[in-house]
């Protein structure tokens, strides 16, 4: 039971990701938003991991390949969702990006064996069913790039999911570091492209939450929770949270008209 409240606590905190992107982005381009996002992420976590796991800093050379590829998907799902938050509502990005939930179980059966269930099977037609309802392919929406952006999310996100899971059956939680080490390098030489944006210093109070409190404190919560749930339980616990939270706070918070399509 704690072991699902922490990942219902994960979905809640990610859910002020798309608020949080969306008060940011006048200022700063989503590159700089994602870097500054993992960069304190992982100050945060190399301050904290010594307490947590005390191995953590004694990583292994055959070990490195698995946390530059985790850090890569990492980079390219954080990236991607706050990419499409430039191109679409916080509704449609949350609402497309929670379709992981199908790619997760897909992944989870082919690379974990992991076996599907009744309710497994049912969110998959919930998502389906969801997909048809947004419409993402329409080429005439206005929000047809973000859409496209926060489905490739769903993908970058689920093999994310599933790969961390995998790791963490023969690695300690220490390994979320790393992770977050190796995605934020991936993003140095793009910093160098695009820049930092305007403004950097007064909006560095909200940098620092979302990369605390919206990404390390999550991911450390579903790290645990990968270690004790299926990957698809906790991707279906996410798709359920999350979205609600996202869109309950951009309604309040920020506004956010809700398309009729949604409360179908």
């Amino acid at each position: 039971m704690k072991t699902k409240f922490g990942i219902i606590l994960a979905g809640v905190l990610v859910g002020f990701v798309g608020v949080i992107t969306k008060h940011l982005t006048p200022d700063i381009n989503p590159v700089a938003i994602t870097f500054f996002r993992l960069l304190f992420a992982s100050i945060f976590l190399a301050i904290l991991m010594p307490v947590l796991d005390k191995k953590a800093y004694k990583i292994k050379r055959k070990d490195l390949p698995n946390y530059i590829s985790i850090g890569m998907l990492k980079a390219l799902a954080l990236g991607s969702f706050i990419y499409a938050l430039s191109y679409a509502p916080v509704s449609n990005v949350v609402l497309l990006s929670s379709f992981s939930v199908v790619f997760v179980t897909i992944f989870a059966y082919i690379f974990l064996r992991e076996k599907l269930k009744f309710n497994q099977k049912l969110a998959i037609i919930v998502a389906l069913i969801g997909l048809l309802v947004i419409n993402p392919f329409n080429f005439k929406s206005g929000f047809f790039i973000g859409n496209m952006i926060s489905l490739s999310n769903a993908l970058f996100y689920a093999l994310l999911l599933v790969f961390l899971r995998s790791e963490e059956k023969t690695h300690s939680i220490g390994s979320i570091m790393w992770f977050f080490f190796f995605a934020t390098l991936f993003y140095v030489p793009f910093i160098f492209m695009f820049g930092l944006g305007n403004n950097i210093l007064t909006h560095l109070p909200l940098l620092i939450v979302l990369g605390v409190f919206c990404t390390a404190l999550p991911f450390l919560l579903i790290g645990y929770g990968a270690k004790r749930l299926h990957a698809d339980t906790i991707s279906i616990i996410s798709l359920l949270v999350t979205p609600i939270a996202s869109i309950a706070l951009a309604i309040l918070i920020i506004n956010e008209a809700l398309n009729f399509r949604i409360l179908l």
